[in-house]
């Protein structure tokens, strides 16, 4: 019988004990075995591990040491993790301690990450190592927050080397998405609702299966459309005026592999310096779908307008097509789903008027 153990990483100067934040409430809903550690500063060494990170080796170490010694227990076994800011690169510091040692390296690691953030200043140098996709880590999906713009907050995009790492956004700043906020608790449950789903799916065993329906999750990000002036406002690093909100971006960056070890590059991302920014996040709102998990699940019910949606809005809602995605447009709108109707319908007005202002330009 192969066990499945959970290990969850709370985020800095959070604990086991905050309520309505993502990891702390899938530790107390979790009935399989499973084990968590604090966020750094939360307990001691509340200035050092704030602002440098100190601790997170301890919390590496220690659910190192547990899955050792359940592995030497059993057969074999599987490591579910999940964590938020520090907490999430402490799951992948963990994968690859583990992959580093060959009495453990055979452990298949699976990793929900939110909002992976290392730590800007040169003291966090240590928290930019060790943060490699290992070949252990079968499955990693990391959730970045769309809308915090500290440049100390800037978040670690693990190098896509496989199906296994898949990476998305949520709408809101590095807190919102995992923190449930008065006003703005869409961006928290959806993350919390899809890291459960995620660590239920590979054998995570929690009190209650209940899960957001297809409805719920598109209720909430039509909710988050409305809304989303007031999530790229009082974003963290926005600024305090309205006009700003749209202004600025998240940088976003990775641990840059050298061709040539000489090279002075190379040189100084031995010392520490192995950061390279690599993209950036953009506080605007997409044209429809404000994220990748948001299109899946609109597609899964309305498979015909995701189509028209996905075309440029010149081209959106064809004649060609009416039939199968006016039919669509019918049932969502009897679906009792108001605010995802209203989004819909928004959009399509919007790409009517386009077409027509097309059309007359042109005559």
């Amino acid at each position: 019988m192969q066990l499945r153990f959970t290990a969850y990483n709370c985020g800095t100067g959070y604990n086991r004990n905050a309520p309505d934040e993502v990891v702390a409430d899938l530790n107390r809903e979790t009935l399989s075995l499973h084990m968590i550690t604090d966020g750094v500063g939360s307990r001691w060494y509340q200035v050092s591990g704030k602002l440098g990170g100190v601790g997170a080796d301890a919390n590496v170490d220690a659910v190192v040491s547990e899955v050792v010694r359940r592995a030497a227990q059993v057969r074999s076994m599987v490591l579910n993790m999940c964590g938020w800011s520090r907490g999430a690169v402490t799951c992948i510091k963990i994968a690859n301690k583990l992959n580093g040692d060959p009495a453990t390296s055979g452990i298949p690691v699976n990793i929900f990450a939110i909002d992976p953030v290392p730590g800007g200043a040169a003291i966090n140098n240590h928290m930019w190592q060790s943060i490699n996709m290992t070949g252990n880590i079968k499955m990693c999906n990391v959730v970045l927050s769309q809308h915090d713009r500290r440049s100390l907050f800037t978040p670690y995009y693990p190098p896509v080397l496989g199906p296994f790492t898949d990476v998305d956004i949520m709408p809101g700043d590095h807190s919102t998405i995992v923190e449930k906020h008065k006003g703005r608790s869409e961006a928290y449950e959806l993350v919390k609702d899809m890291a459960k789903r995620f660590l239920m799916a590979r054998g995570t065993v929690f009190k209650s299966n209940t899960l957001l329906t297809p409805a719920e999750i598109l209720t909430r990000y039509a909710l988050i459309a409305e809304h989303f002036d007031d999530y790229a406002h009082v974003a963290k690093g926005a600024g305090m005026f309205f006009g700003s909100r749209f202004e600025g971006a998240r940088p976003i960056k990775g641990v840059k592999p050298f061709d040539d070890p000489k090279s002075p590059e190379a040189i100084l991302a031995r010392l520490g310096d192995k950061r390279q920014e690599i993209a950036k996040l953009l506080p605007v709102k997409p044209q429809f779908f404000l994220n990748e998990h948001h299109r899946m699940v609109f597609q899964q019910l309305f498979p015909a307008l995701t189509n028209e949606i996905d075309y440029p809005p010149e081209k959106a809602f064809s004649i060609t097509n009416h039939r199968a995605w006016s039919e669509e447009f019918i049932r969502l709108m009897e679906s009792g789903m108001v605010e995802q109707f209203k989004m819909c319908l928004t959009y399509y007005m919007a790409c009517v008027a386009k077409q027509a202002k097309t059309l007359k330009a042109a005559a």
